[in-house]
């Protein structure tokens, strides 16, 4: 529990958000407006803390930040044909955007990937973290 409590901390876009609830693959101005100034406000306060790192993970944060272009430089790197990340920076800090739910099977990761393709991939492009 330590390890949560001292290092990890979660951004929600939607605030008590279910299962039920998805994003379509194109904001409205409506939904664009209140998910960024939520990122943004949420972003904001967390920097304040100093991390070392960001990971967003699904295909919420990749609707926003990528599609809807809140983020215009990063990398892109293809782990299966429907999984990928994407390295980048906010606020100077090191990000890591998973394009679908890492916990889920049916992207085509295997546990191999979860365990060592994809943390070797984090370690080498990050290596100042370590």
């Amino acid at each position: 529990m330590k390890l949560f409590d001292t290092y990890l901390t979660n951004i929600e876009l939607i605030p008590y958000h279910s299962e039920g609830i998805s994003l379509p693959p194109e904001l409205s101005r409506t939904q664009l407006c209140y998910l960024t100034s939520r990122f943004q406000n949420s972003l904001r306060f967390i920097v304040k803390f100093g991390p070392k790192l960001f990971i967003f993970n699904g295909n919420p944060w990749y609707v926003l930040l990528i599609k809807h272009n809140l983020i215009k430089g990063y990398e892109k790197v293809q782990i299966t044909d429907r999984f990928n990340l994407y390295f980048f920076d906010l606020e100077e800090i090191p990000c890591v955007l998973f394009d679908k739910f890492f916990q889920r099977h049916f992207w085509g990761i295997t546990d191999y990937d979860r365990k060592t393709t994809i943390p070797n991939l984090i370690r080498k492009r990050y290596q100042n973290l370590t």
